[in-house]
């Protein structure tokens, strides 16, 4: 009497070359009962991922700064917490020449009302060599950190100590040791936040909001910098409502600025690029998303255009989803994806890796191990993701057959029976196909498949799901 064995697959993948057969693409949770959140991940040199954020789940303080390096299929290899009994966070690291990393991050008091820049030099395997803590009078915060063409480093972020009042961007240029060389502030009666990148000609191009300039609820705020971090040109970007945004340079010298407007869009704030020359003159701008709040960062990507990555409340699956959108040159959308369950799921930062996928990372509380979750996604050039999961083993089942991440299901022989063959139905039951040989699935288009395999003398089922 003939078994059937049931394979479940969920098949998200169009016909690729089969260059792209081989990207590895997967979903990640990383963290405790707790609250652990993902703030940036960086693809290191050995071709892993390191991830940082902070963690409410493990660590000394309140909340701690949390590391998580993994391989390249986010397996993780180690974790690390840095921090006292009061409230350390860190949203930026960068992996430095030796293999080490710089992390850069802020210090804040229980009460929550004042806080100090911190700076970390870490090692490969994540032990501090040095750090660094900058205070003063009040509140500064460190968000962004880049490495120099001098060998030193540049930490931009947020201040209450200096400037001209209220909250001002705050540019803070050190040596490679971490020590301070000069310090800027940027902004006027009003608040304004940003970070900085530095630019083609050593000077820095800083970004954020401001509501001292352009419409008093918040306009995009550009500012140009000289080598030591004085102006030679500001702009701001906005309608008569809140916009806020941050650039970052491009290969034909202009700038890519992503930002939230409430300006301009469907509605309820959307995603909002605008793409400038080398004097911050828009050449184009679009905004992206639906009737609910949809927000996003992007990045250049190898082929000319753009990738986005951020949260949507407009589409998807639950209350807020992962949103990603790929673009042309002019920022025509070509392809969106969302990621995500019933819960609250977002992205913070996106970057190309060296198999033209991407690497998504995010805060979770679809999945993980309670609480809010880091979250990390590798997709590949197309945004597709897929994982696996097996559901049971009710017998010995010892196949040679193997589940590739896509675009194909490839299966070997099974040792010791002949005559296997596969039937492909979809989702209303309706047959696709039957299959013989080592390989199905190319000509499936997107969508859910069951596949069967039927075998006269093979005991037990094992039930895989592909994602």
């Amino acid at each position: 009497m003939s078994q059937k064995y049931i394979i479940y697959i969920l098949a998200f993948y169009f016909l690729f070359t089969v260059n792209l057969s081989a990207q590895n693409t997967w979903e990640r949770t990383y963290g405790g009962s707790s609250f652990d959140e993902g703030r940036a991940v960086l693809q290191t040199n050995d071709g892993g991922y390191i991830v940082i954020g902070w963690t409410n789940s493990y660590g000394a303080g309140d909340y701690d700064i949390y590391l998580v390096k993994t391989d390249n299929f986010g397996d993780t290899l180690w974790t690390k917490t840095y921090g006292t009994s009061e409230d350390e966070r860190a949203s930026c690291i960068i992996q430095t020449s030796d293999g080490g990393y710089i992390l850069s991050g802020f210090s804040l008091l229980t009460n929550d009302s004042l806080g100090d820049i911190y700076f970390i030099k870490l090692t490969s395997q994540g032990d501090t060599v040095w750090s660094r803590k900058y205070d003063g009078a009040n509140e500064r915060r460190g968000y962004l950190i880049e490495s120099t063409q001098d060998g030193g480093f540049i930490i931009s972020g947020s201040t209450y100590s200096y400037g001209a009042s209220n909250l001002d961007i705050l540019l803070m240029k050190t040596d490679s040791l971490g020590d301070s060389v000069w310090t800027r502030t940027y902004g006027g009666s009003g608040k304004e936040e940003g970070f900085a990148f530095q630019t083609s000609d050593s000077g820095y191009i800083i970004s954020g909001y401001t509501t001292s300039f352009g419409d008093s609820l918040g306009d995009v705020y550009l500012v140009k910098t000289d080598p030591s971090g004085n102006p030679i040109w500001t702009k701001t970007f906005g309608g008569d409502s809140t916009d806020e945004g941050y650039a970052i340079p491009t290969d034909d010298g202009g700038y890519l600025i992503f930002a939230y407007t409430l300006s301009y869009g469907a509605g309820g704030g959307d995603i909002y690029l605008i793409k400038t020359d080398n004097q911050g003159d828009t050449i184009w701008s679009k905004t992206y998303g639906g009737s609910n709040m949809d927000r996003g960062s992007a990045i250049p990507v190898s082929d000319g255009g753009y990738i986005i990555a951020g949260s949507t409340s407009s589409y998807g699956a639950g209350s807020m989803d992962v949103y990603l959108i790929k673009t042309d040159p002019s920022g025509n959308p070509l392809w969106t994806k969302t990621y995500g369950d019933t819960g609250v799921d977002y992205a913070t930062v996106i970057q190309q890796t060296s198999d033209n996928g991407y690497i998504i990372s995010g805060t979770t509380n679809s999945f993980g191990a309670g609480g809010y979750d880091i979250y990390l996604i590798k997709t590949n050039s197309s945004g597709h993701v897929a994982t696996e999961e097996t559901f049971t083993f009710p017998n010995n089942f010892n196949t040679d057959f193997f589940i590739e991440s896509n675009p194909f299901i490839y299966f070997t022989t099974i040792p010791g029976y002949e005559n296997v063959f596969f039937e492909v139905k979809d989702i209303l039951g309706r047959p696709v196909g039957i299959y013989k040989g080592e390989k199905i699935g190319e000509d499936l288009l997107p969508g859910i498949y069951f596949i069967s395999l039927y075998n006269t003398a093979i005991p037990g089922t094992r039930i895989i799901k592909i994602r």
